[in-house]
């Protein structure tokens, strides 16, 4: 019970962050996005493209249960908090990179970029 109660606390902190944000944004004559991208991989994607990386992540942040927590977090974020403080609804969309290449993840964000524009 101790974790759940640390998470929604957590989930609550990173929401208050979330709309001071939103009113900076707003401060400064700044708008909230339209679409929300949360790009994901499996847990060996990430290893491997950890490897390509000028600056590697070490230690915990290389271990599964670490990988799977974050993941866990963002997507309690993109649910409950992102576009939740607007009044026009963001549109958030979860896209695994696992099968993509660089290429493809481009192509597929222009797409999604473009299908906003559209519904406009």
């Amino acid at each position: 019970h101790a974790i759940i109660l640390l998470e929604k606390i957590w989930l609550m902190w990173k929401y208050l962050k979330y709309i001071q944000m939103l009113q900076e944004l707003r401060d400064n004559g700044l708008i909230e996005c339209d679409v929300f991208i949360l790009l994901t991989a499996d847990y060996d994607v990430i290893c491997k493209r950890n490897n390509m990386r000028k600056h590697m992540l070490e230690g915990i942040w290389l271990e599964e249960e670490t990988i799977i927590n974050q993941r866990y977090v963002l997507e309690k974020i993109v649910a409950d908090i992102v576009g939740n403080a607007y009044i026009n609804k963001i549109k958030k969309i979860t896209l695994d990179t696992s099968l993509l290449s660089k290429e493809q993840v481009v192509n597929r964000f222009n797409d999604i970029i473009k299908e906003k524009e559209i519904e406009k």
